[in-house]
C-alpha cells in the first residue's frame, strides 16, 4: 500500500506533456493574424499590431517553435534572456511583430546555449500573460523556460 501511494505521489510531481501550440494560438479570436512583413527600411523599429492576449494561456504548460533572438549574455557567452519570434529576422531586419507575436524568455537562472539567430528552436515551459518592454520589440507574453532544443520537423 505504501508503494502504491509513493508511485501515485511521484506521478503528481512529474509535469504533464506540454500542449504544443503555434503562433496563431497567441492571437485571441477576432483579432487579425499577422504574416511576416516585407522589408521596409522606413519602418524598421516601428512596432505595430495587437498586444491582446489569450487569457487561457496564462499558466499553461506549452511547447512551441520559433527563432531565438538573444538579448543578454553571461561572461561565458550563454544566453540569459531572449525573444522568441515567429520568423527569422524579426525585430532586426523588419519591423517587429506585434507584441502578441513575441515571447520574452528569461533564462537568467539557467542560461542556455545559442546555436545562432537563424536556427529554429523548440521551447517548453510555463506561459505567462505578462508583458515585457525592450528596445527590440515589446512582448505580451513571458515564458518560464524549462527546456530548449533544436527544432526538428
Amino acid at each position: 500500500m505504501i508503494m502504491t501511494f509513493l508511485i501515485a505521489a511521484l506521478s503528481l510531481l512529474q509535469p504533464a506533456e506540454p500542449q504544443e501550440i503555434s503562433w496563431n494560438d497567441l492571437v485571441p479570436e477576432g483579432v487579425e493574424e499577422v504574416e511576416a512583413p516585407e522589408l521596409d527600411h522606413e519602418k524598421i523599429g516601428q512596432q505595430t499590431g495587437s498586444a491582446e492576449t489569450v487569457a487561457e494561456l496564462d499558466g499553461a504548460y506549452i511547447k512551441m517553435p520559433g527563432f531565438m533572438l538573444p538579448l543578454d549574455y553571461t561572461e561565458r557567452g550563454r544566453v540569459r534572456a531572449f525573444l522568441l519570434v515567429p520568423y527569422y529576422g524579426a525585430c532586426i531586419h523588419v519591423p517587429p511583430p506585434p507584441p502578441n507575436q513575441i515571447v520574452f524568455v528569461d533564462t537568467a537562472e539557467k542560461p542556455v546555449e545559442s546555436k545562432g539567430l537563424w536556427d529554429p528552436v523548440w521551447v517548453t515551459g510555463t506561459m505567462r500573460v505578462k508583458p515585457n518592454e525592450n528596445d527590440l520589440g515589446d512582448t505580451a507574453y513571458t515564458l518560464e523556460l524549462e527546456k530548449l532544443e533544436p527544432y526538428i520537423d
